[in-house]
């Protein structure tokens, strides 16, 4: 039975894991699911190779794509750069964009 909660995917940084989460997995906790990434390149995932543009934005898609209209994507840094790319290169209509420290020059 899939959830009705709204769904956050928070990227993390770069030397980052998305254990950085933890903290806001437990304040949402209840009224939202939290979805926190081990980026590609990094900590849990750090033996595979990725391009970052093309690699992260379509994992992290098809992770939307597969789940539900209600998501809202959080991202720190890299991660935030890479929000606003899947946010703009796979649409984010009606959803939340929050960018911590992120550039908007696409990777």
């Amino acid at each position: 039975m899939s959830s009705t909660k709204p769904l956050i995917v928070a990227i993390h940084g770069t030397a980052s894991s998305g254990s950085m989460w933890k903290p806001l997995k437990r304040a949402c906790a209840g009224s939202y699911d939290l979805q926190a990434l081990d980026v590609p390149g990094y900590c849990g995932n750090a033996d595979l190779l990725f391009e970052p543009n093309e690699d992260l934005v379509s994992k992290v898609a098809s992770l939307i794509d597969f789940r539900r209209s209600n998501v809202h994507l959080v991202g720190h840094s890299f991660g935030g750069t890479s929000a606003h790319a899947i946010a703009d290169g796979y649409g984010n209509d009606g959803n939340d964009l929050i960018i911590a420290g992120g550039g908007f020059d696409y990777i």
